[in-house]
This record gives structure tokens, sequence and C-alpha cells, in this order.
């Protein structure tokens, strides 16, 4: 069996061989900027077996890139990224011991939630499909300061940009006052992650110092998102470490649907924190 390392290569290098916008969108997050070298703050991927005919689990060490090169692992040495991060099998010890000879360590769980839209929602959020270009360059400027509130450096606009761009869905932004006091990007409907009928939370986030209330307002803007697109499911998926933002969901009466494993480089838990809240789940 050989592995596949879907978002560990330039975007840019090779963007006809992700052929779909959800795969695009992915990238975009992972690297940073869809066209150039990503943020060296962070950068996470999704990695799965290709099994053989005879199956099983996880053997072999050799670790391919959709382009066509052996190693996918040097190219974030490359661009200095000061820490990296994959989702994987929980349940697999072979996965475990594969990824740490690339220096990954299973830390937290990271599960995945799903509840039912109220049909009650308040007033429609702000949204970045709606913001004049010139607007949209506050905004980005905007959610770097709450997101590197979290972790230096870590920065959403590549994302924001390529949910935009491929008709995915759309990012909703909470203000307090005149400061923005959190923002989430999601997926929307067929043909995207989140699939008919769900609104599926990419990435959302209060500032460092950010409330629990600021946070179910943040919760409150996807769902009011998904009314408008005609969804009826949010999904949602959040490392346990951070039990304030788990407990949020599991309050709005939203249920695990699948567990999986956040592996870390050098065992660092970058912003997967007990007082970050934050809703994001690396596949």
């Amino acid at each position: 069996m050989t592995f596949s390392v879907s978002l560990l290569e330039r975007f840019s290098a090779c963007p006809i061989r992700f052929a779909s916008p959800a795969t695009r969108t992915r990238c975009a997050r992972a690297f940073g900027r869809r066209a150039s070298r990503p943020s060296r703050a962070f950068s996470t991927a999704s990695w799965w077996p290709r099994t053989s005919r005879r199956g099983g689990g996880a053997s072999g060490s050799s670790v391919h890139s959709p382009c066509g090169r052996t190693s996918g692992i040097a190219i974030f040495d490359e661009w200095q990224t000061v820490h990296r991060g994959l989702f994987t099998f929980s349940h697999s010890p072979k996965h475990h011991a594969l990824y740490q000879k690339f220096g990954f360590y299973p830390r937290f769980l990271t599960a995945l939630l799903r509840g039912p839209i109220s049909s009650s929602t308040p007033d429609a959020p702000r949204r970045y499909s709606t913001l004049s270009e010139g607007e949209r360059l506050r905004w980005l400027e905007r959610q770097r300061d709450v997101a590197g509130s979290l972790f230096p450096g870590l920065d959403l606009a590549g994302e924001i940009g390529a949910t935009q761009a491929n008709g995915l869905g759309d990012t909703v932004f909470v203000e307090d006052g005149d400061r923005l006091a959190g923002f989430a990007v999601c997926h929307v409907g067929a043909g995207t992650e989140a699939g008919s009928g769900t609104c599926y939370v990419k990435f959302a986030a209060v500032r460092g110092e950010g409330s629990t209330r600021d946070f179910a307002r943040l919760l409150d803007a996807c769902e009011a998102l998904g009314v408008a697109c005609g969804a009826t499911r949010l999904v949602a998926g959040v490392n346990l470490a951070r039990e304030q933002a788990y407990r949020a969901l599991l309050a709005r009466g939203m249920r695990v649907d699948f567990v999986g494993v956040a592996m870390q480089s050098g065992n660092e838990p970058a912003f997967n924190r007990p007082d970050v809240l934050a809703l994001d789940d690396w596949r």
C-alpha cells in the first residue's frame, strides 16, 4: 500500500490534478494563498491510504504526491512552515506509527458533529460575498487579526477567497462594536464538501480573548447562512482539546457523527487548547 498526500504540493504547480472545487479549496487552505507560497504559520493535510488488493492497514512508508514527486514533506521544509498537522483514523495504530516517522504525533481526538438548523435564526450576518472588492481587502485584514490571536501568522484568506471563487459557500463575520469578534468559512449544498441540505463549517473562530457569547453568535450566523441557502443541517468539526467549543456544540443539540485524530508536528498543540473557541477538522 502507498499513501497519497493530497495537499503536500504547490497548488499553483498542478491545479488540473485537483478535479473538484472542494479539493481545490482544501489545497488553498493548506497552502495559505492560491497561487503562491503558503503562510509560514500553519499547514494542514488530509492523508488517506490507497488500498491494494490485499487490503488491510497501513504498510510501508512511501509517501507520494499527486504531482509525481516522491516526497511531499520536503516542501514544507522549503516553505519554512512553523507548524504542520494532519487528520487521520483514530483507531489505526499502523497509521499513527507511519506518520510518526515523518514527525507527526497523535494528540487529542477530533469530532465531527451534526445537528438540525433552528428555524428561528437571527438577522442575516455580514457576508463576504456581499462586499465590494475594496471592502473584501479590509475584512481579510481583520480576519488575520482574529486568526493570529489563536496562533501567530494563522491566515484564512486563501480559504475565504477559494470558497468565494469556486461558488462553494460563503464567509460570515460577527462584529463587536467597531471590531471583528469572529468569522466562519462555510460550504453549503450539493457539489461542495457539505453535501445537499447541509451547511458545513470549514473553519470558525472568535478572537483569542473572545467570549462564549461571541462564539454562540458566530454559530447563529452560520445557521442563518444555512437557512438563507436552503440548508437544514449544520456540520462542524472540533478538536476535543478545545473543550469550551466542543461543549458549545453539544449544548446546541449537535451530536458526534465521526471521530478522527489530529496528528501534529513536534507533538505541539498549536491552537488546540482549552481556551480556544474555534472549529475545524483538517480533513
